[in-house]
């Protein structure tokens, strides 16, 4: 168990345990909506909430680096034992999360508006140059950057033959 900075009375495992010196307790961690874990810890005279991974990390491993993010090893949110914890880049994170999760990716994901059918469609248009970019995003509904994104295969990729 260690100090956890910048909060002199609590102190944390390397298991993600939270333990208190004004209660003499463990505190119990709240899942928030992802399914992260957090606890109340006062901070300036008002309590607020801080995620136990990053406790565990800011503890044992050090602060938090500019753009870095707390990467889950095994994918499970409430695993926040340290040797399950690690800084990483967001695309590092993301990836994680796709190996753990599968996704969801292209048409799965809940906010897309095109399918595969229309990504090869898409596709078929320009190099055929029946419309410019601008022109198959109009026809789509969508903004160019998401047509040139597809056309350049920055998006919509297809990965070992299958969609990703």
């Amino acid at each position: 168990m260690k100090q956890i900075p910048n909060y002199k009375d609590y102190y944390v495992t390397e298991e993600g345990r939270v333990w208190s010196t004004k209660s003499y307790k463990f505190l119990k961690g709240r899942p928030d909506i992802r399914g992260y874990l957090q606890v109340s810890l006062p901070y300036n005279g008002h309590f607020k909430n801080r995620f136990v991974h990053q406790l565990v990390l800011e503890t044992f491993v050090g602060p938090k680096q500019s753009g870095s993010v707390t990467r889950h090893l095994d994918g499970n949110p409430k695993n926040n034992c340290l040797n399950n914890l690690m800084w990483g880049t967001p695309k590092e994170n993301a990836e994680d999360w796709i190996k753990h999760t599968g996704g969801p990716c292209g048409e799965n994901q809940g906010g897309s508006k095109l399918t595969w059918d229309d990504v090869e469609f898409i596709r078929w248009l320009y190099k055929q140059k029946v419309f410019t970019l601008a022109g198959i995003a109009k026809f789509f509904n969508v903004c160019f950057q998401n047509i040139s994104a597809i056309v350049n295969n920055k998006t919509w990729k297809v990965i070992d033959g299958s969609n990703y």
